[in-house]
């Protein structure tokens, strides 16, 4: 059975199943049809052999969509997934398309059923595989035991699997999101197939904010921002995924770094080198309000009088001092370098009288540049 729809907007929803069925969607051989959950609080636990929230035993779940709300879902005793298909789904040549699960928001947990089923996908000896797409919200999967297979079950992909069992794979996309694959090793990834973000293989990244259970706002990376309901674990640790190259990022009011090379990595507090009043710029806003600075802009805005110090050549900060009077500030032995993408000089004033002391030796570089000096007086408008 293929037909029907379920929608979840809200409230407080508990489903158990202490048969052979799915907790929320199908019973014993039934797909349970499409399920969409936009908010609320979703409590799930299948029964035998049936998933937490999609199919029953036998059967391929059809189209499973979480896009807010609280749930938590788990594939119970047995051998389903926790979100996703029963035990021995069919082969997807008798349903036509793979089954999906789509997650775009809200905090979601998943565990795979005591026997094998994937925490987000298919369940145990399932032939008919689930297509996962997850592009926000914050996401907790952990796979079921399969100690009794051949093959071990994935937090996010697949069900443990037998000799007789060929599973399928359908391209598993991982963005936007934080998503934390419990079981997670160097050598076992428990993730399958590759995850990418669209376009590009992707790795996780965990990143230690300080603020456990907390809501995390993540700037400059892309599909993410303020929308993104990303929530610090209780360790206080976000699971980013992330394609190969250096990334730079703020999570609240740090800054973070992380390089991706083909392999998981954690990120690493990002400094930019240049303190003022001794503290470091990444910090973002002074106290007192006497600078800020702003990562997008690559902009260090001095509105009070304070000492710039240290180096960057990566042309990561450029100092814009304005004031509607006068201003006065210190550079002491600062090395200043803009590259030749640079869209301001290493200092630029502008409105106002601006005085800059000098203290130690001091380097304003736009050699690299096309048309831009190294300290700039700008005329206002």
């Amino acid at each position: 059975m293929l037909s029907g729809a379920l929608k979840i907007r809200g409230g407080t929803v508990d489903a158990r199943s202490v048969g052979r069925g799915a907790g929320l969607g199908g019973g014993y051989y039934h797909s349970g049809g499409d399920i969409d959950i936009f908010g609320g609080t979703v409590l799930a636990e299948g029964g035998y052999y049936g998933a937490g929230i999609g199919a029953g035993p036998y059967a391929r779940a059809k189209a499973i969509s979480i896009s807010g709300g609280n749930v938590t879902a788990s594939g119970g005793t047995s051998s389903g997934a926790g979100i996703g298909g029963g035990m021995e789904g069919k082969g997807v040549d008798s349903y036509g398309a793979p089954g999906t699960v789509t997650i775009s928001g809200g905090v979601v947990t998943a565990r795979g059923g005591d026997a094998g089923g994937a925490g987000i996908g298919s369940g145990a000896k399932d032939r008919a595989g689930m297509q996962v797409v997850i592009s926000g919200g914050t996401v907790v999967a952990t796979g079921g035991n399969s100690s009794s297979l051949i093959y071990g079950s994935d937090d996010i992909g697949v069900g443990g699997c037998d000799v007789y069992t060929t599973p399928t794979f359908y391209p598993l996309v991982i963005k936007g999101a934080s998503v934390h694959a419990t079981r997670r090793t160097v050598s076992s990834e428990y993730v399958s197939p590759a995850p990418t973000n669209g376009t590009k293989r992707v790795w996780c990244v965990t990143v230690q904010t300080p603020n456990p259970n907390e809501r995390a706002r993540i700037d400059y990376l892309d599909g993410f921002g303020e929308s993104s309901e990303i929530y610090a674990d209780a360790d206080g640790k976000i699971y980013l995924w992330l394609p190969n190259g250096t990334h730079i990022f703020a999570v609240g009011s740090q800054m973070f770094t992380a390089t991706v090379a083909n392999a998981d990595t954690t990120a690493a507090q990002w400094f930019t080198g240049i303190t003022v009043d001794g503290v470091d710029v990444a910090r973002g806003v002074a106290d007192g309000k006497r600078w800020e600075y702003d990562f997008g802009a690559k902009a260090l805005r001095i509105v009070g009088d304070c000492v710039v110090s240290g180096a960057n050549t990566a042309g990561d900060v450029n100092i814009l001092a304005a004031a509607a009077g006068e201003l006065s500030f210190t550079i002491s032995n600062l090395y200043l370098r803009a590259v030749s993408d640079a869209k301001m000089s290493p200092i630029s004033v502008t409105n106002g009288t601006v005085t800059v002391r000098l203290a130690g030796s001091n380097t304003l570089d736009a050699s690299d540049t096309d048309s831009y000096a190294g300290l700039n007086v700008v005329l206002p408008a």
